[in-house]
């Protein structure tokens, strides 16, 4: 299957990805600059800019006090990148509690989308158009 402005399998679109987060500085940051913000509002958690190694601890907070209410919403549509870290949290939001919470991605990009099929982790989460 081939996602809406995304290519077939090939290593070459992840290298490019991957080529794209070598650090540039000494101190090994691999962040792509992007701001990023997670917020619980109305039921729905809201995050912008990449979800990656140093911005997953701060969701993984805010998804902790949402799953409190119920079945959870995380709005991905200004999500630019998804690591294993980011993956990893969105996974974790699943396990909160003593049973597992439904945890659905509202318009995830194709890459973030593509991520979950590579991993095998599609059928983990409900995904949802935009409203």
């Amino acid at each position: 299957m081939v996602l809406p402005g995304s290519r077939p399998r090939s290593a070459g679109n992840l290298l490019v990805r991957l080529v794209h987060l070598v650090p540039s500085d000494p101190a090994g940051d691999m962040s792509t600059d992007q701001p990023f913000s997670a917020r619980f509002i109305d039921g729905v958690v809201a995050v912008s800019g990449d979800l990656d190694a140093h911005t997953a601890p701060a969701l993984e907070e805010i998804v902790e006090q949402a799953a409190e209410q119920g079945p959870l919403i995380v709005d991905m549509s200004r999500v630019d990148f998804v690591d294993s870290s980011g993956l990893r949290s969105l996974l974790k939001a699943r396990s909160l509690g003593d049973e597992d919470v439904e945890v659905t991605l509202r318009s995830p990009s194709a890459s973030t989308v593509r991520l979950l099929q590579i991993t095998g982790l599609t059928d983990h989460f409900a995904i949802e158009a935009a409203p």
